[in-house]
């Protein structure tokens, strides 16, 4: 699958699943002309699970 996602909107999307994007994922992706992020689904998971949340 071959998905890309701009930041609070859907651009495409195959499967059915739904998806929560934040605006502070990181800011290295920022486009600086309108402050957009494009990432493909893959390196967004490598983004999201590669932190450790402590309590």
């Amino acid at each position: 699958m071959n998905c890309y996602i701009k930041l609070n909107h859907i651009i495409s999307i195959t499967s059915k699943q739904n998806l929560i994007i934040y605006d502070s994922i990181n800011s290295y992706y920022q486009d600086a002309s309108n402050c957009s992020v494009f990432m493909s689904l893959n390196l967004m998971d490598q983004m999201l699970f590669s932190t450790k949340n402590e309590i």
